[in-house]
């Protein structure tokens, strides 16, 4: 296998363009960077077998290829050991992927950084822009084969697939197919963070099966090779689909096989699968579908863990024929073959808005009958068409568990059995749109458990464990989305400006209180117009806006003392209203 790579002064970068690209990739040596100025339109290259390879596009502008007038890849390799794409467009090739890797080269990292994947269609094969294949028919050191894909975009690209999965499924992958194989006890690792997967398809030829319309992470036909550890973070996957007929079809957004999955941020937004034509076929998963991969018992089952993930809109189309409706339209989660169990955690995750067409389906999160679930401070409620929650033990939710979550109990009559569960419409923004941010009305604010570890922020980037209602403590709010903390300090009152501290960014807004009665009487009271200052979180300063009586009155006493309301308004969040007295003080106008 040989040892891994490392840097040495002696790594060159080497410029190019158009006109002379192929022949700077030739020269390069181990470690060495091509920099590459220019989109260059119908070009096809092989990669040298050189390790640690960097082929990355100049600072600016567009750079990288245009497969106008190409059958083959912009860039092909076999032999590769380490590679890195950084800032390069990749799009148009229609013929084959517009990236496509397949070597044992295990011993070295593939880096994928700030690409652009677009309007690129494999017609005979995986993954419309990008294919990824590692493989060792030997164990492999612990975290190899690695790959890394970071703030990448694929958008517009579509396969049609070939099968490749064990067990006879199919292959797929619209924007990307990622297969790392070592065999056991080896596991490969992936790390998949900022990326959008927007658009991407997968059209299946009649009767054959296929999956990820956007993305598959997969063991391929290795059933004994070590899980993928598979890290996702701040990933969107969105407008993707899997269609055709007379095949099983999972993850409209995603799909992975012999991965477990640690994902945090991640959103599954508005996917979509095609629904079954025979009883013996299958549409799983239409956001994501993440299964066990072999036997379930090589390895024994899988443990996945998604914290703030965001599933809304995702859809598995109606069936035909003698099919069954869909398997959950937002997140599946089994054993392809066998017992071992697949074990899910859903932490401070949204679920809802999802739809399924047909009796019998399943909207919300399905797994099998040896499978398990675990929800915490989640919203799993809310979906269209069949049942929130399906599979997980030998009667349906057996081997499901719950606490401090919006979730009913199956078949209806309540909240699900748990601690601090709830069974309500969670009144979110748009959750059909892909916006979970809660609303006033929202009876998951407050309603979690600072018990469940989470992480400081949620799905948006706001803070997490902030008092959402006026006088609340600070507690984790159920869902993906953290309403904002309406906490303010007033500090000191210097001339006519009030400076206050919020926890969170908003706007305060200062009224005057208690110039009531009718207009004739308020006209006659009012010492102050409404004062308001935006920002934050940090310090406010609210200038506040006197009245022409009121400058009068402090500049005559050289005081003036002020009944006010000072109100913080956090962005999406709830207003917190507090009387407040203000003594201005003012030079006295001297006699």
């Amino acid at each position: 296998m040989g040892a891994l790579w490392s840097a040495s002064a002696s790594a060159n970068t080497l410029q190019a363009d158009c006109t002379n690209f192929g022949t700077r990739l030739a020269a390069a040596g181990a470690g060495d960077t091509v920099v590459l100025t220019g989109l260059c339109t119908g070009q096809s290259h092989t990669l040298p077998a050189t390790p640690n390879l960097t082929i990355e596009g100049a600072a600016t502008g567009t750079n990288g290829f245009d497969g106008t007038g190409v059958a083959t890849p912009a860039l092909a390799g076999t032999t590769s050991n380490g590679l890195t794409l950084r800032n390069l467009t990749f799009r148009k090739y229609t013929s084959s992927s517009a990236v496509s890797i397949g070597t044992t080269g295990v011993s070295n990292p593939y880096v994928f950084a700030g690409d652009t994947f677009s309007g690129n269609f494999n017609s005979s094969g995986n993954g419309g822009g990008l294919v990824l294949e590692v493989h060792s028919i030997s164990p492999c050191a612990a975290g190899l084969p690695s790959a890394t894909i970071s703030g990448s975009t694929f958008s517009g690209n579509s396969a049609v697939g070939t099968n490749f999965f064990a067990g006879g499924t199919g292959g797929g992958g619209g924007g990307a197919l990622v297969d790392l194989e070592c065999m056991a006890p080896s596991s490969p690792a992936l790390h998949l963070s900022g990326n959008t997967f927007t658009d991407n398809s997968v059209t299946a030829p009649s009767g054959q099966s296929r999956a990820g319309g956007g993305l598959v992470v997969a063991t391929g036909g290795f059933v004994t090779t070590g899980p993928i550890q598979d890290t996702q973070t701040g990933n969107t996957f969105s407008g993707n689909s899997v269609t055709g007929t007379g095949g099983n079809y999972s993850g409209g957004g995603e799909f992975t096989v012999g991965a477990e999955i640690a994902s945090t941020g991640d959103r599954f937004l508005g996917n979509s699968l095609a629904g079954a034509t025979t009883s013996i076929l299958s549409s799983e998963g239409g956001g994501l579908a993440t299964r066990s991969g072999g036997t379930c018992t090589n390895p024994q089952g899988a443990t996945s863990t998604a914290t703030n993930l965001v599933a809304t809109g995702n859809s598995i189309g109606a069936p035909s024929g003698m099919g069954p409706a869909g398997e959950g339209a937002a997140i599946y989660a089994g054993c392809a073959i066998g017992t071992g169990g697949y074990h899910l955690t859903l932490a401070s995750s949204t679920v809802t808005a999802n739809q399924v067409a047909g009796s019998g389906g399943v909207a919300g999160v399905d797994g099998e009958a040896t499978d398990f679930l675990v929800l915490q401070n989640t919203i799993l409620t809310g979906n269209e068409g069949g049942a929130d929650i399906d599979g997980f033990g030998a009667s349906p939710g057996a081997n499901a568990t719950a606490a401090h979550s919006d979730v009913c109990a199956i078949g209806g009559g309540g909240a699900f059995a748990g601690a601090g569960n709830i069974c309500a419409a969670p009144a979110l923004v748009n959750p059909t749109g892909g916006d979970v941010h809660e609303t006033a009305a929202s009876p998951t604010v407050d309603s979690g458990s600072n018990a469940f570890v989470a992480p400081p922020t949620d799905v948006y980037g706001a803070p997490r464990i902030a008092a959402g209602k006026p006088g609340d403590q600070p507690v984790i709010d159920m869902g993906a989305a953290e309403i904002p903390s309406d906490s303010f300090t007033i500090g000191k009152l210097k001339g006519k400006s009030l400076s206050v501290g919020v926890s969170s960014p908003g706007t305060v807004q200062v009224t005057q209180q208690g110039a009531g009665g009718s207009a004739a009487e308020a006209s006659s009271k009012k010492l102050l117009n409404p004062s308001s200052a935006s920002g934050g979180p940090g310090t406010l300063v609210v200038h506040l806006q006197l009245t022409k009586k009121a400058k009068k009155q402090l500049k005559a006493k050289g005081k003036l003392k002020l009944k006010t309301v000072v109100t913080f308004s956090p962005t999406g969040g709830i207003p917190n209203p507090a009387p407040t007295k203000l003594n201005l003080k003012g030079k006295k106008k001297k006699r």
